[in-house]
């Protein structure tokens, strides 16, 4: 994802503090926090759904999310099944989430 984001000029922090909007001590590091053009987006990328307590992590995660009114600007990506990350899917949703082409 990094080196996505890199390639078409995207700025972005690594697992930045993102607060809950009701409670200051409460936070959640998304993957990378995307800034392009004033917009703020919060990218997820599911590496090892196939591991049931990483699921369970993120389907609790995901629902921290929209408690917190942030699904709108959440963007997700995921592992292939045998592993393998699929680079142009991610430019892919990269370039229609956050380029909006």
């Amino acid at each position: 994802v990094a080196d996505v984001l890199d390639a078409l000029g995207i700025s972005y922090d690594y697992e930045q503090p993102l607060y809950s909007r009701t409670d200051s001590k409460d936070f959640r590091l998304p993957d990378f926090t995307v800034s392009y053009e004033g917009d703020v987006f919060y990218w997820e990328h599911l590496g090892m759904l196939n591991v049931p307590s990483y699921r369970e992590a993120w389907e609790r995660k995901q629902t921290w999310y929209k408690e917190n009114g942030f699904s709108d600007r959440l963007i997700t990506s995921q592992d292939a099944p045998d592993g393998g990350i699929d680079a142009a899917k991610i430019e892919q949703i990269a370039r229609k989430r956050i380029l909006e082409e």
